[in-house]
């Protein structure tokens, strides 16, 4: 992640205001290797309406709806 051009908002969070090039929609396959959960993968998420894609990094504890939920509406991206 060390290649994005990362920037800091007012509040310390660490974020992109594009979706960089080499990443694409993804979908929850993305997120496991023969069924498991490919933990410490990182993702962006676009939390508003707004150019605003936090990094992420999957966690035991995320389920697959709460992914789903973002993916229904084409708010979380893969590198390729």
């Amino acid at each position: 992640m060390e290649d994005l051009p990362v920037k800091i908002d007012k509040y310390g969070w660490e974020y992109l205001d594009h979706v960089p090039e080499g990443y694409r929609v993804g979908n929850l396959d993305d997120f496991h290797v023969k069924g498991n959960k490919r933990i410490g993968m990182h993702f962006l998420i676009r939390w508003s309406d707004r150019e605003y894609y936090e990094i992420k990094s999957l966690k035991e504890e995320m389920t697959a709806s709460w992914l789903k939920e973002f993916m229904d509406w084409d708010r979380v991206f893969v590198r390729i």
